[in-house]
């Protein structure tokens, strides 16, 4: 990989063939495979009867300890019609986008480099919507994360609003230029940076991220995580809703589901706008409170595979306001319009941070790129509090 480590590891490992070998049974390519390879095509998880790897292909291959490090074939520099190595990609019954698994070229290609084909007369999936709806990658002990570049040798997701064939291209002996190639930007880190993070760990280190936001205006819709593989060794956590992002959470928005982890899980809330109460969905036996602000953990028990969590604002009985780190958490009692000034020692008025509504806690930003080393005064109104 990019760090110079194996890129398979003991676990389940979502891969594609680097190049293409003589011999392409899986058995002869993947020594230490545990199983037939699994893919992905528009509704279900697949395995090819004759056990044979095919280009542009993505793969979940789940090994032991002994792992394969070395592979042998010829470069791959096109996956398309044109090459007859095309892959066939397909979106959901019903008119709905469908997601596939798919490989890459012998060398890292941008996500923005993906191309579309149709089939027969019929309008090809857009590239443009794929992008917009991220290509994903899988990591054992990590799960799911969207990218902006694929690297040889990792199984990629994408998902398409028609049926048609995936294709990519790189010119012969470009890849030596390729370090680092992707001028995409992922449209998803900015709101994940804004965004309340639930970070959830197991009792062998594997870890995972989920996101809260507060901005209806979200598109939840390119938050849609790949299907995980229906195996129950297989480390996958993510929104009851299937994404890894809710807004304003209810119903299923605000219930963590939670697949192949080793318990007991540790549970903390990051970035908080408020008091947040997690309880196990299915018993009702709650697990804690994590504080807006607080860097404390709680702990999920063996069996618990569904955690539901609620904003706590009710717990807010007075104003009050405290500095966490460069965030300022406010929490008033009842709705109503807080102001936040910044202000240097000499008392001049550096900002407004803030200027609106708050319905309990809420924590606001202090971007300290931009001020100078020194000491800052915050003041803070809320009605006639202050």
């Amino acid at each position: 990989d990019e760090f110079g480590n194996p890129i398979i590891k003991e676990g389940w490992n979502f891969l594609s063939i680097p190049v293409n070998p003589v011999n392409k049974h899986y058995s002869g390519f993947y020594k230490g495979a545990k199983n037939p390879p699994y893919y992905f095509s528009g509704e279900d998880y697949n395995t090819d009867n004759d056990g044979q790897l095919r280009e542009g292909v993505g793969y979940f291959i789940q090994y032991g300890s002994q792992i394969d490090k070395t592979f042998s074939g010829s470069f791959i520099n096109e996956i398309s019609t044109a090459r007859g190595n095309g892959v066939k990609v397909y979106r959901r019954s019903g008119g709905r986008a469908g997601w596939n698994s798919v490989g890459t070229v012998s060398c890292p290609i941008s996500v923005d480099e993906i191309e579309f084909s149709p089939i027969g007369t019929e309008t090809p999936p857009s590239a443009d919507n794929t992008r917009e709806a991220g290509v994903w990658k899988y990591t054992p002990g990590k799960g799911y994360s969207a990218v902006t570049e694929m690297l040889p040798g990792f199984g990629y997701w994408v998902k398409v609003d028609n049926d048609g064939f995936y294709q990519i291209k790189i010119e012969p002996g470009d890849c030596s230029s390729r370090a680092s190639v992707s001028n995409f930007s992922n449209p998803r880190e900015d709101i994940y940076n804004k965004s309340t993070k639930i970070h959830l760990i197991d009792n062998e280190s594997k870890a995972t991220e989920l996101y809260l936001n507060t901005e209806n205006s979200i598109n939840l819709d390119n938050y849609e995580m790949p299907a995980a593989l229906p195996d129950d060794s297989f480390f996958d956590i993510r929104y009851l809703s299937g994404r890894n992002m809710t807004v304003n959470p209810g119903d299923n928005g605000s219930i963590i589901k939670i697949q192949g982890a080793t318990y007991p899980m540790a549970l903390r809330v990051s970035d908080a706008d408020a008091d947040y109460t997690f309880y196990d969905y299915q018993t009702g036996q709650k697990l804690g409170t994590i504080e807006a602000g607080s860097t404390s953990s709680l702990f999920v028990n063996e069996g618990t595979k569904l955690v539901r969590f609620e904003k706590t604002t009710n717990l807010v009985n007075e104003f009050d306001a405290k500095l966490v780190s460069n965030k300022v958490v406010v929490s008033v009692p009842e709705a109503q319009i807080v102001n936040i000034d910044l202000y240097d020692q000499m008392g001049h008025k550096i900002e407004n941070l803030y200027n609106n509504e708050v319905n309990g806690s809420y924590g606001v930003d202090i971007n300290t790129n931009k001020l100078s080393q020194g000491s800052y005064i915050c003041k803070i109104t809320a009605g006639k509090m202050s």
